[in-house]
């Protein structure tokens, strides 16, 4: 009696709960019963009559199994042996017809092949059938019975079976998702001498995939790979080897793995090969045996292989340099989808090295580079966005390729990203809210520039709380990455005691490395620190002056302060100016305290400068001089003193402002004097210069009907300015063009999307004309209503009045009246 089909145990296969997967496999059955009915014992045969070992079935792939037993030349004695039942050619029949080598391939008759394998109880056989069905080549696709048989081959002893099934568990592919059984099975298909599960074991140990983290068994297990051959095992191993990671560090044995997984056909151990070879790690440093390796690489479609290779090239270290052959191994790695390939391909394209120059060719490598996270490239994306070199020059996308950059932790893509939001040029505005953390983040990222920008931001208050204590540590950090003026910025305010303790040693210190890196300001103010920490008497009465200052000894921290300032200190100066300025200790005197300041700052005291240019913008003691206080403002500035900064930053923001306001003004008054031509060139100017609401002014007289302009292009961009910039009562006017097709493309549903945009910002129109235009759409529901009567309510909260045209708050309380009384409006 019949127990078994298809090396199925036929209780299992009557208690399955899929009928379908039942029919199945008892279909399968049936159609193997003539040849069931002629075959003999599988004991009768043997693989060795084929050159084969159990072992070989076990572990060898398809391809070495029909190399091994010849059977190209051997296809008729091999069929002719299918013929009399011999289940082992059965199964090599199978694998000729599955490749199509020495044979024509056919899936069908491979299927049939290794059925008979398997039903004659070649674990083999059966693996192979579960592959067909789960791939469903030869017959339907039965993925849960493939998965079956893999596990039936697995427990009949072959190892690629059970590293097959446990890559299903693995990866939840048409069985549930188990990593714990996965890890075991391909421990397992790695001790019946599967050497790629060797890898997928020690990966999951390695990384506690499934299983409690175990490096020194993942080093175990690559070792048992790579002394199976398998190129990965070794290519791993060497990693580990390399990092000390469950075994001892030994950069030798780590470079010998390497090359042994290079051997063995692992592209990455090639590569890392060559890295040993080019830095000397383990090995005695040999570019050329290097340059040997990374075509190696190259060579197996390996794509790093070929961009490491460029770089050697296109140096020219130890090997002959050639700029023309280093682009076409960057292209090869970039099409090989090396992302550092992409790079340096697209450098050399747009600065014409070894290629002529394509900017635009340049571009695309940056953005597949990008597009595949690479942050780099999507910086140098960025900077081609800016220059408009190789494609449109556009703010937006440059910011959005800045961002994507600063996402993937290129701090210099943060960087470039900030100070986009910290300048106007290209008419962009500042945004000091969303500049400050992304300085944050590429200063952490040790941009050193970054840093310094930072720390203005903190010395200033602009986009973050002011704060000295913090700017002065990002100074010197910023300092101590290389930025020279940064030194020289926490060098003087240190030495002086701007905003800060002072400490002559350390701001000596700073303005000493600052003059060493080349700043002529940090060396200016190095050598005054200098001259008066060798006058100590001067700094010991400078002492004496501040006690008795802060003892109300007024006349006595004149007196003191005096010889001071007559010794050379700025802060002296300053100090006793800012006596005779209040009258203290002295007579009060403004010019006296003026000509102190300035005395003050020559000998760079920025508190002077900025004092001085208080004056100058105030008019004390001196004609009020916007100008003059400007030049003072950034003297102390550059002084290190952030109330320059900052006053110089008012200034500029309050003439800026005054300029926009009157130009707006003048437009309105215009616009009401009904010349709405002239108010055209004032709002359009105003909306140039950065104001939203000249931009609304320019867009509301542009198209409104009762002016006649119509100028729906311009107007429309300009509406669209001012919506996007919080001017919602725009976004309600800019709907309108898009429900009448007004200079754009009639839609609706832009229409919609705007009146919502500017309702949710509170603008009465806006909500006006999104709840008319729940009431257009038909057919008419009551929840269109509803939403309807929400809108009207919602404008004549928000202040909807008559307006004479089409704005009507008597329709839209006479709607809701309705509404309240009846529930609907189509009553």
């Amino acid at each position: 009696m019949k127990t078994h089909c298809i090396g199925i145990p036929l209780a299992k296969i009557l208690n399955h709960s899929s009928k379908a997967w039942v029919a199945a496999i008892f279909a399968a059955c049936l159609a193997l019963q003539p040849t069931w009915a002629h075959a003999q014992s599988t004991s009768t045969f043997s693989a060795e009559r084929w050159g084969l070992t159990a072992q070989d079935l076990s572990t060898l792939t398809g391809g070495k199994i029909i190399e091994k037993a010849r059977f190209s030349s051997r296809v008729a004695e091999i069929q002719t042996a299918v013929t009399n039942g011999d289940p082992y050619a059965s199964l090599l029949l199978g694998f000729g017809y599955d490749t199509g080598v020495g044979i024509e391939k056919d899936a069908n008759q491979a299927f049939q092949r290794y059925q008979y394998a398997c039903q004659q109880n070649l674990a083999r056989g059966c693996s192979n059938l579960g592959r067909m069905h789960l791939t469903g080549s030869g017959t339907p696709k039965n993925e849960t019975l493939g998965a079956e048989l893999y596990q039936r081959a697995c427990d009949a002893g072959a190892a690629i079976a059970c590293s097959n099934y446990g890559g299903l568990l693995q990866n939840g592919l048409s069985i549930a998702k188990d990593e714990s059984k996965a890890v075991r099975l391909f421990e397992q298909s790695c001790n019946g001498g599967f050497a790629p599960a060797c890898s997928f074991a020690g990966v999951m140990f390695q990384a506690g995939t499934g299983i409690v983290k175990n490096e020194p068994k993942a080093v175990s297990l690559y070792r048992r790979g790579c002394e199976l051959a398998d190129g990965a095992a070794c290519t791993n191993l060497g990693i580990l080897v390399y990092n000390g990671i469950g075994t001892e560090k030994n950069l030798t044995q780590a470079a010998a793995q390497f090359q042994a997984g290079c051997a063995a056909g692992n592209t990455p151990g090639c590569v890392y090969s060559g890295q040993a070879f080019e830095s000397g790690n383990g090995v005695t440093s040999d570019v050329s045996r290097a340059a040997a390796f990374y075509q190696q690489a190259c060579d197996g479609g390996d794509g790093s292989g070929c961009t490491s290779l460029g770089v050697l090239v296109s140096k020219g270290n130890g090997i002959a340099k050639d700029l023309a052959r280093a682009y076409m191994l960057f292209q090869k790695g970039c099409e090989t989808n090396d992302l550092r390939g992409c790079r340096n391909a697209g450098l050399a394209l747009s600065a014409g090295n070894g290629v002529n120059k394509d900017e635009a060719r340049a571009v695309a490598n940056f953005a597949k580079a990008c597009d595949a996270n690479d942050g780099e490239s999507c910086r140098l994306l960025a900077l081609q966005q800016f220059s408009g070199s190789g494609t449109a020059k556009n703010l937006q996308t440059m910011r959005a390729s800045l961002d994507r950059a600063c996402n993937l932790g290129n701090a210099w893509g943060c960087e470039l990203l900030a100070v986009t939001w910290s300048s106007s040029d290209e008419g962009a505005t500042i945004d000091w809210q969303k500049a400050v953390p992304l300085y944050e983040r590429a200063c952490t990222g040790r941009r050193g520039e970054a840093c310094e920008r930072l720390a203005d931001r903190y010395a200033r208050g602009e986009g973050t709380q002011l704060n000295f204590g913090r700017a002065y540590v990002l100074y010197e950090e910023a300092c101590a990455l290389g930025v020279a003026t940064a030194c020289t910025t926490a060098g003087v305010a240190f030495f002086n005691g701007n905003n800060i303790t002072k400490d002559t040693e350390r701001g000596s210190r700073l303005l000493k490395t600052a003059c060493d890196k080349g700043d002529q300001g940090g060396c200016r103010a190095f050598t005054q620190a200098t001259t008066i920490q060798n006058q100590a008497s001067a700094n010991r009465l400078f002492d004496q002056a501040l006690a008795a200052a802060r003892d109300n000894r007024h006349a006595e921290s004149s007196r003191l302060y005096q010889q001071v300032c007559d010794a050379g200190d700025g802060a002296g100066c300053t100090n006793l100016g800012f006596n005779y300025e209040n009258g203290r200790g002295v007579t009060l005197d403004l010019t006296q305290a003026n000509t102190l300041y300035q005395k003050g700052c020559d000998a760079g005291n920025g508190v002077g400068c900025v004092n001085l240019g208080a004056s100058y913008e105030n008019g004390r003691g001196v004609p009020r001089d916007l100008a003059l206080a400007r030049t003072m403002y950034q003297r102390g500035c550059d002084a290190g003193n952030s109330n320059g900064c900052s006053a110089i930053a008012a200034i500029n923001e309050r003439q800026r402002r005054d300029s926009m306001r009157q130009l707006v003004e003048r437009a309105d008054r215009l616009t009401q004097a009904r010349r709405p031509q002239d108010a055209v060139t004032l709002y359009r100017q105003a909306c140039s210069a950065g104001s939203l609401v000249g931009c609304y002014g320019l867009g509301a007289v542009q198209t409104s009907p009762q002016f006649g302009i119509n100028n729906f292009s311009e107007g429309n961009l300009a509406l669209k300015s001012a919506c996007d910039g919080g001017i919602f009562i725009a976004c309600g006017i800019l709907g309108q063009s898009y429900a009448f097709g007004r200079g754009v493309r009639k839609d609706t549903g832009t229409a919609r999307q705007l009146y919502q945009r500017g309702c949710e910002g509170r603008d009465a129109f806006s909500c006006y004309r999104e709840g008319s235009e729940f009431l257009n759409v038909s057919p008419r529901t009551r929840e269109l209503e509803r939403q309807a009567i929400s809108r009207f309510r919602l404008a004549i909260q928000n202040g909807l009045k008559d307006d004479g045209d089409d704005i009507h708050e008597g329709v839209a309380r006479s709607l809701i009246s309705k509404w309240e009384r009846q529930g609907c409006l189509a009553c």
